[in-house]
């Protein structure tokens, strides 16, 4: 009687072992990458990743829309390639190279940026270290904070400022010229020996004077409630 057992049941192909973890650690990879675009096309910021030789890695959708594409568009895709930005873009990229080399972040306090529809924004942006997951590439992650609403209320600001101080010159030397003509013609009638005639000229006299000051007095006070509107229609 043959007693021999076959064991090929628990027998596991190491090829097929290999195989399968492969698989797991791609869907695992995939996973957070999804999760990934999920939290970052949330975020209200300009979110972009790039390698050593400008291509970039990570884009959200943010980012994308403002370079007149989609992050899957953009992806792959070297930024010097791109007609946005093309007055700074390779000093963007001599910043990311710095970063990368020297593995610290850094800090862009205020920037102009032209993006692809013309629209203009004023940025703040951080650059910091990043090694994609999936090829272990060094690249740079930068994060581009919006302060455009910022930097048009300081523009207001000092224009109101400066308008303010134009129409105190204004104050002093063009709306004195009707008050001190008013004061002469005050001065002319207090004579007794006045002809009625001569009256009657001084009060026309009067009343021009006095419509020329209403309507300077008028421009001030039209100057002011502009800018003190555009300022009220930005928040904070």
């Amino acid at each position: 009687m043959d007693t021999t057992f076959s064991n090929t049941s628990a027998y596991v192909n190491p090829e097929n072992e290999a195989a399968e973890k492969i698989q797991e650690i791609k869907r695992d990879l995939l996973d957070s990458k999804a999760q990934l675009r999920q939290v970052i096309d949330l975020i209200p910021e300009f979110i972009y990743a790039r390698d050593y030789d400008g291509r970039f890695l990570l884009v959200n959708d943010m980012a994308a829309k403002y370079m007149d594409s989609t992050p899957q568009g953009l992806e792959g895709t070297r930024y010097g390639s791109l007609e946005v930005n093309n007055m700074v873009k390779y000093h963007h990229l001599e910043e990311d190279r710095m970063v990368i080399d020297s593995n610290s972040p850094l800090e862009i306090p205020l920037e102009k940026f032209t993006f692809s529809n013309n629209d203009v924004k004023y940025v703040r942006t951080v650059k910091v270290p990043f090694v994609t997951n999936s090829t272990h590439s060094k690249g740079v992650l930068c994060v581009s904070y919006d302060i455009t609403r910022f930097i048009t209320i300081d523009h207001l600001k000092d224009e109101y400022i400066n308008q303010l101080e134009e129409l105190a010159f204004a104050t002093s030397h063009i709306v004195r010229q009707p008050l001190t003509s008013i004061l002469g013609i005050l001065q002319l009638m207090e004579y007794d020996a006045i002809s009625p005639e001569d009256l009657k000229e001084i009060l026309i006299s009067l009343r021009e004077q006095i419509n020329n000051f209403d309507a300077r007095t008028r421009d001030l006070n039209s100057t002011i409630n502009f800018f003190r509107s555009k300022l009220d229609s930005f928040p904070g």
